[in-house]
């Protein structure tokens, strides 16, 4: 996630998003910062409490957007 200041590795935050399935819930814990700017870090987080309901909608997410990233297979293969 993008945050005006980086927080420290360990700590524990309440993470709170949006999805086209509805909004996703949980309590995460913050990594190592990947990238700091005078402007603020990207941080990337755990998840470590996700109740059903929110695991449900961020692996509908996941498996959205790995379907985007995946060549269709049901595509022939082209021959070379």
């Amino acid at each position: 996630m993008q945050l005006v200041q980086a927080l420290d590795q360990g700590d524990l935050v309440e993470v709170s998003f949006q999805s086209h399935s509805g909004q996703v819930q949980g309590l995460a814990e913050m990594l190592t910062p990947v990238r700091r700017f005078r402007e603020g870090a990207v941080q990337p987080f755990r998840f470590v409490a996700l109740g059903e309901d929110d695991h449900r909608r961020l692996r509908m997410m996941a498996d959205a957007a790995s379907d985007r990233s995946s060549p269709d297979e049901r595509q022939p293969a082209m021959q070379t």
